[in-house]
């Protein structure tokens, strides 16, 4: 469950030559985009989409299927 994930260290550096987009939710109170931003910041190559009005789940958003087609914030 999330106490696991508590227990466990995200490490970017394994993603170096990995093609990442990042998809999240400016309203997450789960996992806040701060949060997100600061692992994508220690990726380059990765993307990042905020999309707004959306909390932890975006994929549930209004529009979420237009991050595929423009892949711009929403």
């Amino acid at each position: 469950g999330l106490d696991y994930l508590s227990t466990i260290r995200i490490m970017p550096e394994a993603l170096d030559c990995v093609k990442v987009k990042f998809i999240h939710g400016e309203i997450d109170r789960i996992a806040p985009i701060k949060e997100a931003r600061r692992l994508k910041d220690c990726l380059p190559q990765a993307e990042f989409i905020a999309i707004k009005k959306a909390g932890h789940m975006p994929f549930l958003a209004d529009g979420f299927e237009n991050v595929f087609n423009y892949g711009h914030t929403l």
